[in-house]
Parts: structure tokens; sequence; C-alpha cells
């Protein structure tokens, strides 16, 4: 039978009997799906929002101008609330056919304000797409609206790289977060990032939460 199924905002409930488990939606920041199994455990749901593209997406590619790093949705943006912690994670895979030399860096843009974040990027690359890969940097960055350089000054016309970027995001003021990429010049080619690059953010909690589980 259709309907819906309406849950109401409480504190974790007592251990359900033997065999059993209780399902609720906690009064944390934020609110969130739990489940309390019959040892008492309380074992949290994360919500995750993703954006990919499900074709190769090529950018404008204008030099030294920041732009969105995914075609998913129309403006590769997403609407979150203040005061959130998240965990993300970026992995793009990217061709180029222009030689005028230049890196690639990637940030986060659009009007949210970070309370303070960690990530540490790395980067892979390649004379061609078809060749084995290279590791050429791994940096660390806490300035993540700031474009971090992933990649080594590149002149090829067959540029074929893998960038990676992880960590925490803390939001202070609730806006739009955009990942976006950016060249150091213009190429003079065509750029694209590739179809089934990934964004993934994961909120854990208040933007002063430590964990999100049964840690103790």
């Amino acid at each position: 039978m259709a309907g819906e199924l309406k849950f109401s905002e409480v504190t974790t409930p007592s251990t359900p009997a033997s065999g059993k488990d209780s399902i609720f939606v906690s009064s944390d920041t934020p609110a969130r799906l739990k489940r309390v199994d019959s040892a008492g455990t309380v074992w949290p749901v994360a919500e995750q929002f993703v954006l990919t593209n499900t074709a190769d997406f090529t950018l404008a590619n204008s030099g030294g101008t920041a732009e969105k790093c995914f075609n998913g949705s129309t403006n590769g943006t997403l609407t979150i609330p203040a005061s959130m912690s998240y965990w993300f994670d970026w992995q793009v895979a990217l061709t180029n056919t222009g030689t005028t030399s230049h890196t690639w860096a990637l940030l986060f843009a659009g009007t949210a304000s970070l309370t303070s974040g960690m990530g540490i990027g790395r980067s892979w690359t390649a004379a061609a797409a078809s060749n084995a890969l290279a590791a050429v940097s791994e940096i660390y960055s806490t300035t993540l609206g700031s474009a971090l350089v992933l990649t080594a000054a590149s002149t090829s016309a067959t540029e074929f790289s893998v960038m990676s970027y992880r960590g925490i995001i803390r939001i202070n003021g609730a806006g739009t977060v955009i990942p976006q990429i950016k060249a150091s010049a213009a190429t003079t080619g065509t750029a694209k990032t590739l179809a089934n690059s990934y964004f993934r953010m994961v909120p854990f909690g208040a933007d002063t939460t430590p964990f999100l589980g049964p840690w103790s």
C-alpha cells in the first residue's frame, strides 16, 4: 500500500528487544536517520552528495580563470546549510591537446563561508591516456577556497592527467559550493574532464563535530 512513513525527531531511544532494531530520526545537528541495535549501538546513516560527468566535458579553457569541473548539473553547484562538516572526495581524469605551457589546479568556489578545512591533493600524468601513469606530485592545503596546483607545467599535445583531492571541509555560513578546475594559461587546444570523473561530499555533523559513529 502506497503512503508515507513519518519519523519524529528524538534523542536516542531505549535499547530495543533482543534481535530487534529501532529506527529513528535523531535530534543531532544535522537531524539524521539512525538505528539502534539490540546491543544498544547507534548506527548513523550518512547522506551523500555526488556530482559526475556521464560523458566527456569540454572545458572553456580560457586560461587563468576557474570554471566548473563537472557538467552533471547545469551549474555544477551544491547548496548547503550553515555550521556543517563534510568529508570530500574528488577524482578527475583530464585530457588536453593544447601546447601552451600550463598547470592544472582544483579549488572550491561558491558563496558558503568556511570555518576551516584540510585537503591532500595528488596527481599522476602520462604522455597519452593509454600510457602508464607516473606519480608527479602530492600536496597539502588548508586554504580550500584557493587554487591548489596539482600538475607540473605541460606543453604536451597528448596530455593526460588524473587528479585526486580528499579531505575535510567545515562550513560556517550557508551558501553554495562549486568544485572548480583552473588552467594557469589557455592551452590553445581542447581540454576535457573525462566521463565518470566525480565529486562527493558526505556530511558528518556540525562544523565543530569531531566524529560520526559509535566512537568512545
